[in-house]
């Protein structure tokens, strides 16, 4: 799908930004009611997760496109310097985690807009 988009968006010289979601797994400082999730969640599906986040990470988000229209952000360590619960399962997050998503979205686009 991301080389579709991508191809189209290159195509038309239209700006397409990719962001990589936070996710509870793999915030270092867990709030107890997100470190009691991961234990409910379960270490094997934690370690897959983890493991297909890293991949992800490392396979497709540190990839920097030739083209000036194309940004990949990661954004897995957003939360990590918050030891307070910002997720209520391992991707969803509470009003104050979508203020800092959107913050943070709108930020790199609006810097990145301006650039091109």
């Amino acid at each position: 799908k991301t080389f579709l988009i991508n191809s189209y968006s290159e195509a038309k010289k239209i700006p397409v930004f990719h962001f990589l979601q936070p996710t509870s797994l793999l915030k270092e400082k867990k709030s107890k009611f997100e470190q009691e999730y991961a234990e409910f969640f379960g270490s094997d599906r934690v370690k897959y997760y983890i493991k297909e986040y890293e991949s992800l990470k490392n396979n497709f988000f540190s990839n920097n496109s030739k083209d000036k229209n194309i940004f990949y952000f990661n954004l897995l360590n957003i939360f990590d310097n918050r030891g307070e619960t910002i997720f209520f399962d391992h991707s969803h997050v509470t009003d104050k985690g979508y203020k800092i998503l959107c913050e943070k979205i709108c930020s790199e686009i609006y810097d990145n807009l301006k650039n091109i």
